[in-house]
């Protein structure tokens, strides 16, 4: 979709009182055109207006938020930390108070340091002597210190709140909360594990002070990354821990990793992360090539909504010829097709999900035709309970819709044999696996979900796998890659 003609972005600066105006009042004007930019995948004037916005307002979190997903969604990870910085830099006061808005536990200058590595527990002549491991326990997420020659023991680097400390964490506050909470998701997308540990210890505290669950407040989205990166990151350090005693060379898993040779990019929603950095055969890794809640609707040729716009912008970021697993569905089985249905665009709930893939084979094929990709798709997670029936039917609807694709492509597009693995065997899953029914499944509803149960070894968060499940991923994926 064409972009607004830049002279037209002049005109509206200049009626609006200019780029470098001290208006404030001017602010939300460019923030809200900004948004509907965004909306339309028009991202490079969102950019600007969102600049121009905290130019005239620096001391909005608010701004400097939307300007750093902004820059996320173009796939400018190195603009949004900058973007982070500079705010930081400008505000180095602002701060969040304790539950008796007594001192700051959180400020500005305190992230900076977190986001420079400024390590204030080891110093710079200690710092090859120790590493790092996170742990959850009790929905918090420690930070633990190691010392090499005594690996196997720790200590605990973070403060924690005293019992009822709590309080109502301001919008500007919460704001400042969601910065820093993307500056960790960032730093793991781009393998920056190293910095994880300083920004986890800084905001666990300040987590724990929220009188409010965070998941109800509209830092949502940026609370969940920053605490599922946490559990799988938990899980790859227990892991490393327990095989330490026996293989003194491994890695630790917050040291800094970069893409290997030929790596295994793994493109898609957020479940893309629980793989990430995984090691495969021949030092290969899985880079985790995120699109942050894309559907599969969102694709369609005639879409224009942002993630259509960001999911574009992570495919020109892998090079072409390259192996890539496509993960993409499970919010269209969550949200997508039941509403769609709802509101009367389609008859059924099966007229719904064929049209979608028929919409997303044709970008499977165009990534093949485009990009040279070799393709393997993903079936969608069967987490959850409440749309496993769902996300069952669409399954067996998606793999008959891959291996019913023109011989041109099934080629490079290949199903990944994955999803009777990730659930404990019972009647029911044989049932509607074996003899495959879309029918079958949807007419069970909700049964499906309470009478079957994913592997528990495989459970993470109630929404996302586990670490766990990368073997079964690498085995199908060996096994699709053979044929």
């Amino acid at each position: 979709r064409k972009e607004p003609d830049s002279r037209g972005l002049q005109e509206l600066f200049r009626q609006l009182g200019g780029s470098g105006s001290s208006k404030s009042s001017t602010a939300p004007a460019f923030a809200l055109l900004a948004n509907v930019c965004k909306d339309h995948s028009a991202m490079r004037p969102c950019i600007r207006l969102l600049q121009n916005a905290l130019s005239l307002e620096p001391h909005s979190a608010s701004y400097a938020l939307n300007l750093i997903h902004a820059h996320e969604i173009v796939g400018d990870f190195e603009a949004a930390i900058s973007t982070l910085v500079i705010f930081c830099e400008r505000n180095s006061t602002l701060a969040i108070r304790g539950h008796l808005q007594e001192a700051a536990i959180l400020t500005c200058q305190d992230l900076l340091a977190a986001v420079r590595d400024q390590d204030d527990f080891v110093a710079v002549g200690e710092a090859a002597k120790v590493f790092y491991s996170f742990r959850w326990r009790d929905e918090c997420i420690e930070v633990h210190l190691h010392r090499c020659e005594d690996p196997t023991s720790s200590t605990v680097t973070q403060l924690t709140s005293q019992p009822g400390a709590s309080r109502t964490l301001a919008d500007s506050e919460l704001d400042l909360l969601a910065l820093s909470f993307t500056a960790a998701k960032i730093f793991f997308l781009q393998g920056r594990l190293s910095r994880l540990p300083a920004i986890y210890r800084l905001l666990e505290p300040v987590r724990a002070l929220s009188a409010t669950p965070l998941h109800t407040t509209l830092v949502r989205n940026e609370h969940a990354y920053y605490q599922a990166i946490g559990q799988i990151l938990a899980h790859k350090s227990a892991t490393f821990l327990e095989a330490l005693p026996l293989q003194s060379s491994l890695q630790p898993p917050l040291r800094d990793v970069s893409p290997s040779a030929n790596p295994l990019y793994l493109l898609g929603d957020s479940h893309s992360l629980t793989s990430a950095w995984s090691k495969l055969p021949s030092q290969r890794l899985v880079v985790p090539k995120l699109v942050t809640g894309v559907k599969q609707w969102h694709l369609r040729a005639d879409g224009d909504f942002y993630p259509k716009a960001h999911f574009q912008c992570t495919v020109d970021s892998i090079p072409n010829g390259s192996e890539v697993v496509v993960l993409v569905g499970e919010i269209d089985c969550r949200e997508g097709m039941l509403l769609a249905v709802e509101r009367d665009k389609y008859q059924s709930v099966e007229e719904a999900m064929k049209t979608t893939l028929q919409q997303f084979m044709q970008v499977l094929i165009s990534l093949v035709k485009r990009k040279h990709f070799k393709i393997f798709v993903h079936p969608v997670p069967p987490v959850l309970r409440e749309t496993r029936h769902l996300v069952m039917a669409y399954n067996i609807l998606y793999e008959q819709s891959i291996k019913s694709l023109p011989k041109a492509f099934a080629e490079n597009i290949r199903w990944l044999d994955l999803l009777p693995q990730l659930l404990m065997t019972s009647p029911l899953v044989n049932e509607v696996l074996t003899a495959p029914s879309v029918t079958l499944a949807l007419s069970l509803g909700p049964r499906l979900g309470q009478e079957t149960h994913l592997r528990e070894e495989l459970a993470l968060d109630g929404t996302h796998l586990s670490p766990a499940y990368v073997p079964l991923l690498l085995g199908a994926y060996q096994k699709a890659a053979a044929l």
